[in-house]
Formats: structure tokens, C-alpha cells, sequence
């Protein structure tokens, strides 16, 4: 399952890179209209697009990291926890059972013995 989180994830990151890089590249250009308050709102709004991918990337990069350890510590647990079957020992009683000979009348009396 947490392989899958990770394979899902990495494209996730990739993206988000991508778009953050995308962003950085821009030329902002404000409409002539809207004048020096344009530009600035455009420059915030942009600063705060790059503050929420970087955060975001930075989400991923943690999870990825936390996962990739839950990986690569899960073999060493699930050995440590293998037991071998020669020490298991199991005293089961014995149980007489009918056997069928293929006559299909005493198979009735055989199927209600379970």
C-alpha cells in the first residue's frame, strides 16, 4: 500500500515543481489601466501562489521521505517476526472418519456425520 502512496505521489511532486519553476520564469505585466495598484496585487498574488506550491512541495517531499524509511524499516520487522515451523508443534486429536465406498445410499448417512 505504501508503495502505491509513493507512486502516486511522485508525480504529484514533479507537478508541483514544474508549476513552481513555471511561476518563478513569469514576466508578471500589469494591465495599463489598473496602473501601480495592478502590479502590486499581481505581485502578491503571485508571491502567495509560489508561498502555497512551496508549501505543498514541501508536504510531499516529507511524506515521501517518511514512507520511503516505512519501507525500507518494514523487511527488518516482518523477519524478526518469522517463525520457523520446525517449533511449532501442534497435538491434534485423532479423529476416526468413515470412508465412502461409492454407494450413493450410505452417502447420506456419511454427509450428516459433518
Amino acid at each position: 500500500m505504501s508503495s502505491n502512496i509513493i507512486t502516486n505521489i511522485k508525480p504529484e511532486k514533479e507537478r508541483l515543481v514544474n508549476l513552481l519553476k513555471e511561476i518563478n520564469s513569469m514576466e508578471i505585466k500589469s494591465p495599463e489601466s489598473k496602473g501601480d495598484q495592478g502590479i502590486f496585487q499581481l505581485l502578491h498574488e503571485g508571491k502567495e501562489a509560489i508561498i502555497t506550491l512551496t508549501m505543498h512541495k514541501d508536504e510531499a517531499d516529507q511524506n515521501l521521505m517518511r514512507l520511503s524509511k516505512e519501507l525500507t524499516n518494514k523487511p527488518a520487522k516482518e523477519e524478526a517476526k518469522i517463525i520457523p515451523f520446525s517449533n511449532l508443534n501442534a497435538n491434534l486429536p485423532h479423529l476416526s472418519l468413515p470412508t465412502f465406498d461409492g454407494d450413493p445410499r450410505q452417502w447420506a448417512t456419511i454427509l450428516e456425520q459433518f
